[in-house]
């Protein structure tokens, strides 16, 4: 029996594929996605190459491809094409899908456009046995015009066999449509593939200051960046131009270290948590942005991190733990509400129930099991761990090499000669996840490491990602992708594991100026 992977993606990131195919987030076909479904421009964007497509009250997964079904018009309604236009999605919007032109002419408004329309396809297969599956590609996509690798004479979506059943889809080599599983189930959970993805980080800002943390918060067109520098934290307004303004700058709280920052937004409000370390114990500071100001509107005694706790795809409840330097992590976790004056703190008895795997830093929520169980994975001290159903179990145990932007040494008893020491360590940043109204198959998350000896041994710097299969039934290891940053550079927190930032002068060149930071972005798309 056919087994198609279901799942709705919140946050999928396609890198620019350098070979034949690539594989860079969560990106799996709903059953939804295979019908046939027509809908018409509602408006364009020539500067940015961007097009809108009436939502329509259909199923649309980032990724698709939509073809125009007819001649069209040109946005400057001057003349008319034969060529089809291709359109990929890259964001699902409340009204409207977000899409980018991917090859032909700029279609017009109101042009129709037709899902996995008749484009040329291909299958590529490294198995001998692939008929069933094509036969079961081709009964799924009636629309596309199969044809011969060797005989194709355009861009055309290509669907590779990978492993037993898995087949990963993408346009012109380039475009990452998703990912099909046919089949699955007969399958062992040890089968894996290697993720072959080249990519090279894009300079995003370049900011003033030697940041000792980062965090930032992206919005269309612009981002708000947080830099630690010193005995402040700056805040920074970013465009997509390169051009940057500071808005505001705050002592940091209580003078204390700050081990992790991160991005909060509720009811249009902005916050900045803060969380930091004073020798014994982990606290947490609340600052809120509100225009060209920073104030201190909160403290609590637990560190704070984010998470998508409704399943909803959006990162919106702050969760607090405990951590002491003789206790370590508390058992309990906590559901916090920025105030005014006072954070308000309730007990979260479900979440308290996953602990001590999981942490409000370094865990992540993929999802819920078929029996209702939630499931998440966190990145410690050199283990990637996926957990689910009752307890919960240990489904999946992954050694990495971990790449951490805080780690923390300390003495448990300072005062005594031979104090034992210990380790705080946040995790890994992850820079995949997970969404969608089912929450039930298989996301997948990429964890920044370390690269090898040999990976690290080119001209320039290398982070590596390593895909987990996190799908509570069967996780596993895909593979690797690796991504090239012109200098050492750490994970910027707040912001999905999307930027890196380094740290340095590059003299007159520089538009910040000797101290200058700079922010690299992952040559991704982010979808939501």
């Amino acid at each position: 029996m056919t087994n198609v992977i279901s799942c709705a993606s919140v946050r999928i990131f396609r890198f620019v594929v350098l070979i034949v195919f690539t594989i860079t987030g969560q990106l799996c076909f709903a059953g939804e996605r295979f019908d046939p479904f027509v809908s018409a421009i509602s408006r364009i964007d020539k500067d940015e190459g961007l097009v809108y497509i009436d939502r329509r009250d259909n199923v649309v997964g980032v990724g698709d491809v939509f073809v125009t079904a007819k001649p069209v018009q040109n946005g400057d309604a001057s003349l008319v094409s034969d060529r089809r236009s291709v359109i990929g999605i890259l964001r699902i919007n409340p009204e409207e899908f977000v899409g980018k032109l991917l090859s032909g002419p700029m279609p017009g408004v109101n042009a129709v456009v037709e899902r996995f329309g008749p484009l040329p396809a291909v299958i590529k297969s490294t198995t001998e046995k692939s008929g069933p599956v094509e036969e079961e590609l081709k009964s799924m996509f009636p629309r596309l015009v199969w044809e011969n690798e060797e005989s194709k004479a355009e861009p055309s979506l290509t669907f590779e066999l990978i492993s037993k059943g898995r087949v990963v889809v993408t346009y012109d080599q380039t475009w990452l449509v998703g990912m099909i599983d046919i089949g699955a189930a007969s399958y062992s959970k040890e089968e894996s593939f290697r993720v072959a993805a080249e990519a090279e980080a894009e300079l995003a800002l370049e900011l003033p200051g030697r940041a000792g943390s980062i965090a930032v918060h992206e919005i269309p067109g612009r981002y708000v960046v947080a830099l630690e520098d010193k005995q402040t934290i700056r805040f920074f307004s970013g465009r997509s131009d390169g051009s940057v303004s500071e808005i505001a700058v705050v002592d940091i709280p209580r003078g204390e270290r700050i081990i992790y920052m991160d991005w909060y937004s509720s009811a249009g409000e902005l916050y900045l948590l803060v969380n930091q370390w004073d020798d014994y114990r982990v606290s947490g500071s609340v600052v809120r942005l509100d225009g060209d100001r920073a104030m201190l509107v909160g403290f609590s005694p637990l560190m704070m991190g984010v998470h998508d706790t409704d399943l909803d795809g959006r990162s919106d409840t702050i969760l607090g733990q405990s951590y002491t330097a003789e206790h370590g992590f508390g058992s309990k976790i906590y559901t916090v509400m920025p105030g005014q004056e006072k954070m308000a703190e309730s007990a979260n008895d479900t979440f308290s129930a996953l602990t001590p795997g999981f942490r409000v830093l370094g865990s992540r929520v993929l999802g819920k099991t078929d029996s209702g169980d939630l499931a998440f994975v966190s990145a410690f001290d050199g283990k990637a761990s996926v957990y689910s159903g009752n307890g919960p179990e240990l489904q999946l145990s992954y050694d990495m090499d971990p790449l951490v932007s805080s780690e923390i040494r300390f003495e448990v008893n300072p005062e005594l000669i031979f104090s034992p020491t210990r380790t705080l360590s946040l995790g890994n940043p992850f820079v995949g996840g997970t969404g969608g109204a089912d929450r039930v198959s298989r996301p997948m998350v990429g964890i920044a490491q370390r690269p090898s000896s040999a990976e690290a041994a080119g001209p320039r710097d290398v982070v590596a990602i390593d895909w987990l299969d996190a799908n509570p039934g069967s996780p596993s290891v895909l593979g690797r992708s690796r991504v090239s940053i012109p200098r050492s550079a750490k994970p910027a927190y707040g912001s999905g594991g999307l930027f890196f930032f380094s740290v340095g002068s590059r003299g007159g060149d520089s538009k910040a100026g000797e101290g200058a930071t700079r922010l690299y972005r992952l040559p991704a798309d982010l979808g939501h």
